[in-house]
């Protein structure tokens, strides 16, 4: 029987959560300087850390390989479709709608531009759409990333009827295919926004973490030796593309590549895996990495309307960037342990499926809870 206990009952992988929660502090640390702008500071007063932003790069990828490793147990299997979907949506949904409605509130009360309804209905349903100020991204901005998301997980979702060699290839074609011909639609559909979304090559990179996890599961290991040469090559990579500014290497080139190189290394490497216990802390933050995600993300909402009556960022940078980078931890932490992973737990017992016979055991399924 395929039940939610089979879908939550897998042991860490451990790497892949300590990437996770590094991605997410990355993106924390690219946002402090755009938000500390507003307050009217030297520009030269905090550094501009825009490359963090590659941490977006390695969820995708990381994204990409949780997904095909932790569906082992589905390919081929009836139901595995919706099943998938069901936990996908459980796990990503409730959070974000909360932060969303919390990014609205604020928003009535200071009667900006956003509230038109199209933007609240395409913000709720992770459509692309360009809101009433002209802003191409959901009300809450870093919403972005999980329109590209969704995206994904709906065709990966359609490729669950086939055995996996084949998802796998058929994903890809899929892939090469929407992105490289949807644009040439863009001018006979009206959601010509909502294409440009779907067919970024930004999406490649989910293709590239897929293709991690098959080798994976094929069994394919590299020596200790060659990790760290990719790793030192994702690195040059990654700084190359950001000192460049994408020119001549694209971003799902440079740091799509670079993020795909690191995680070939931590997961292929033929080391034993990381001791739970050592690595604790790391990885706690990286099953919080979804709070720290959408919190950051909220907080500026509310910080900014209170803080000047504490102390002038403008006058304090470096203590705002402390105290930024601290209330999201403690307020990532406490949403994560009092409400989402409770929530999260209780929202997959509802999900059923029909007697499946798996053809091969599921040997980590701890990713699926924390995907």
């Amino acid at each position: 029987m395929l039940t939610s206990n089979n879908l939550q009952s897998q042991p860490k992988f451990s790497s892949i959560q300590i990437l996770r929660g590094v991605a997410a502090m990355l993106i924390v640390i690219a946002h402090i300087y755009p938000n500390y702008l507003p307050f009217g500071g030297d520009k030269s007063a905090l550094p501009n850390f825009i490359f963090g932003a590659c941490g977006v790069d390695l969820f995708f990828v990381i994204s990409g390989f949780v997904m095909l490793y932790t569906s082992e147990h589905l390919f081929a299997q009836p139901g595995a479709s919706r099943i998938f979907l069901s936990k996908r949506i459980l796990r990503i949904v409730p959070l974000y709608w909360l932060f969303t409605a919390a990014v609205i509130l604020p928003a009535f009360f200071l009667h900006r531009h956003v509230l038109d309804w199209q933007s609240i209905v395409a913000s709720f349903s992770f459509m692309p759409h360009v809101r009433a100020d002209g802003v191409t991204a959901p009300i809450l901005g870093v919403g972005w990333t999980l329109e590209h998301e969704m995206f994904f997980y709906f065709c990966f979702a359609i490729m669950l009827v086939f055995p996996r060699k084949f998802a796998v290839l058929g994903l890809t074609i899929l892939f090469v295919s929407i992105i490289n011909f949807g644009p040439k639609l863009a001018p006979y559909l009206p959601a010509k926004f909502a294409l440009g979304v779907w067919t970024n090559t930004l999406n490649y990179e989910f293709i590239y973490g897929i293709w991690i996890a098959y080798l994976y599961r094929l069994g394919v290991r590299i020596p200790v030796f060659v990790s760290y040469v990719l790793v030192a090559i994702a690195s040059y990579l990654l700084i190359y593309t950001y000192m460049h500014d994408f020119v001549p290497i694209s971003r799902h080139v440079g740091w799509g590549f670079g993020a795909a190189m690191i995680i070939v290394a931590v997961t292929l490497a033929k080391v034993k895996p990381l001791s739970y216990k050592r690595w604790k802390p790391l990885i706690i933050l990286g099953d919080a990495s979804y709070a720290i995600y959408l919190f950051h993300a909220l907080l500026p909402h509310y910080l900014h309307v209170v803080m000047l009556k504490f102390f002038n960022p403008a006058v304090y940078p470096y203590s705002y960037a402390v105290f930024l980078i601290s209330l999201t931890l403690i307020g990532s932490l406490i949403t994560h342990f009092v409400f989402e992973k409770p929530l999260t737990a209780w929202l997959y017992k509802f999900i059923k499926s029909k007697p499946t016979n798996p053809s091969t055991t599921v040997d980590a399924q701890y990713l699926t809870e924390k995907a």
